[in-house]
């Protein structure tokens, strides 16, 4: 078979499918899902330390929520968490139930008290407050929020602080099974035992990469400013 044979029966046989494969629709990568890690009762001279670790290790970052009367007692880790990238949030000065404090009481005695001693240590005012156990009068969240705070809450709480009833099994199994897009993680990196917390984390970490997830802070998730200007 000549040369120009030769050309002309590969021209027949492959120009088709190549014509074809150049019209094939670009594939679409579909958004990734995101999803925020939030450490509450930090900072904890054993715990503390050991969740920053884990999140070092796979480049994520997250959001802690600090008592102030623990930010005075480690300074360092405070300095040691803003230096890693992660949002900081207000967590009052004291880890109580605040329903029989005033308004006014609350935010001169736990919040202030608390943003004064996290400026201290990193110039930054955080904006987001989360009331200890999640409870907050109307009138006092009203007036928070006239000041320009974001309130914190969540909507996953695999409850790692019920220390005698859970399991670091049951701490993924809970996170996996109810987190989804957009959803904001409660976990705990102080006041207690939170050895189960931290041998989860990674595995909780490592799933929801699998399922195409970006572990974001707060203010990412929320588009907002993390603190005040």
């Amino acid at each position: 078979m000549s040369i120009l044979r030769k050309f002309f029966v590969f021209i027949i046989l492959f120009l088709p499918v190549t014509l074809l494969l150049s019209c094939r629709s670009p594939r679409i990568t579909a958004p990734q899902k995101q999803i925020a890690l939030t450490f509450d009762d930090g900072p904890d001279s054993v715990y503390t330390e050991k969740v920053l670790k884990v999140l070092k290790r796979f480049h994520v970052h997250a959001t802690f929520f600090l008592i102030g009367s623990s930010v005075e007692k480690y300074p360092l880790l405070v300095k040691k968490v803003e230096a890693a990238g992660h949002c900081i949030g207000n967590h009052s000065y004291h880890h109580l139930n605040f329903w029989n404090l005033s308004c006014e009481q609350l935010m001169n005695n736990e919040i202030l008290r608390t943003q004064e001693l996290i400026f201290n240590l990193t110039g930054r005012k955080p904006r987001f407050y989360r009331p200890p156990y999640g409870y907050i009068l109307d009138s006092c969240q009203t007036s928070l929020q006239s000041r320009n705070y974001v309130i914190s809450e969540w909507d996953v709480d695999p409850r790692d602080w019920d220390i005698e009833h859970n399991s670091t099994k049951s701490i993924e199994e809970f996170t996996m099974k109810f987190a989804k897009d957009k959803s904001i993680v409660l976990l705990h990196c102080g006041s207690g035992d939170r050895s189960k917390t931290v041998k989860a984390l990674s595995h909780i970490i490592t799933y929801f990469r699998s399922e195409n997830y970006q572990f974001v802070r707060l203010d990412e998730l929320l588009n907002t400013n993390a603190y005040f200007p």
